[in-house]
């Protein structure tokens, strides 16, 4: 007796047997590392894993642009979304700091002492966390008072802010630099500052992304795009890898400087959409 009703489809085999034989590639491949049989040098897996990261939303788009069969107004719209990929990479890259770079300045260059008791450099951790649930609501209220006197600002502009916001964390945290290359400890108030900081670009960034997936790309096509739109947390985590490797506990004349450095990419990042501003919104027209 056949419980399903019927038998199975036809040519449902072939998928079922490569998805099979791929999982059981990956088992292999994960018990021979865990054997020590294959060995990776982390280098080497970090520039593999963000090339093939960074293929998949390059084919993915490049499908959507050239053989999706859209129309010139989807395209163009795609385009966009390229756009605020792009920046969405930028802005992980330098917002996930905050458990590298941040977290070991924390641990070696700030005063964690407060009445007595020595705050663990982990804890700080937390507080983008709790700066979320507490300026969350604040911050979703505003949008919509906002948005009720028609003064909302577009998902452009929002980026822009992110951006920004995240660079200004950069800031705080260069002047912190300075104060232990004069040979003083920094204080925790930088740290805090920086997350607070990092909290408000996030929550003008973050929300709006997968809103503005879900509006421009075509109906049929979401599913799949909300899904590629990850991609920019996972290639922005592998480049703050990147860039958390160039931080150098012994040299702590540098910091200064890196984190700098790391301003003046968002800042230019956000100066570039400033620029693209006008044709993003000739192109996402009657899109609100």
């Amino acid at each position: 007796m056949c419980l399903t009703g019927g038998p199975p489809a036809r040519g449902s085999a072939g998928p079922v047997l490569g998805l099979s034989v791929g999982m059981l590639a990956l088992c292999l491949f994960i018990a021979l590392l865990w054997s020590g049989r294959i060995q990776l040098a982390p280098p080497l897996l970090l520039s593999a894993s963000t090339g093939i990261i960074a293929a998949i939303a390059i084919l993915f788009f490049g499908y959507l642009l050239f053989g999706a069969g859209l129309d010139p107004v989807e395209r163009r719209r795609i385009a966009v979304v390229i756009m605020l990929f792009v920046a969405a990479t930028m802005f992980w890259a330098g917002y996930e700091q905050s458990g590298s770079s941040f977290n070991l300045f924390a641990e070696r260059y700030t005063a964690r002492t407060l009445s007595g008791f020595t705050i663990p450099a982990s804890w700080f951790q937390s507080l983008n966390p709790i700066f979320i649930v507490v300026f969350g609501p604040l911050f979703a209220a505003l949008w919509v008072r906002l948005a009720q006197r028609g003064l909302d600002p577009s998902t452009p502009v929002k980026f822009i802010l992110g951006l920004l916001g995240m660079g200004l964390g950069f800031v705080v945290m260069a002047a912190a630099a300075r104060h232990v290359v004069a040979g003083q400890m920094a204080g925790m108030q930088a740290l805090v500052l920086t997350y607070l900081l990092h909290t408000f670009a996030e929550l003008c960034l973050s929300p709006v992304g997968l809103s503005a997936v879900s509006k421009l790309v075509p109906r049929r096509f979401i599913g799949q795009s909300l899904g590629v739109w990850f991609v920019s947390l996972s290639l922005g985590d592998l480049v703050a890898g990147r860039l958390a490797g160039d931080f150098n506990p012994s040299q702590v004349s540098a910091m200064p400087g890196q984190f700098m450095r790391v301003f003046w990419f968002s800042l230019i990042c956000a100066a570039a959409l400033v620029a693209l501003l006008p044709l993003m919104r000739r192109w996402t027209a009657g899109v609100k």
